[in-house]
């Protein structure tokens, strides 16, 4: 699949989940193809959102998808922390030191549908 596609659908399902819409390969194909001419096989698709850190699931309580705004800020000023203090060569400058988990219960989405990991 093309690059520009991934920010696409993530967004794509982001907006159904927080929508409480069930979202579907099928649905998905049909976004890219209506909207942006991106037209892509269904296992094609399947196996790019399985790369990409989603997946297909159950969820009772919530209908907003894990990946949340706040999630993504917070993974992205971490990532950037966590490469501020790398050298070029790829060893660390100061030792770092892991603090906390974070839990997900597999109950913050809708039922049967795809999700960011």
């Amino acid at each position: 699949m093309c690059p520009i596609a991934q920010p696409i659908v993530r967004k794509f399902i982001r907006t159904e989940n927080l929508g409480g819409r069930r979202v579907s390969i099928g649905r998905v194909c049909k976004f890219l193809s209506s909207k942006h001419g991106i037209d892509v096989p269904k296992m094609t698709l399947w196996r790019a959102l399985n790369r990409w850190g989603f997946s297909h699931g159950e969820g009772r309580r919530r209908n907003s998808l894990k990946e949340q705004d706040r999630i993504i800020f917070a993974r992205r000023e971490y990532l950037r922390a966590k490469l501020a203090n790398r050298n070029p060569d790829g060893t660390l400058k100061r030792p770092e030191v892991y603090l906390d988990e974070t839990y997900i219960n597999k109950n913050h989405s809708c039922r049967f549908t795809w999700l960011g990991r």
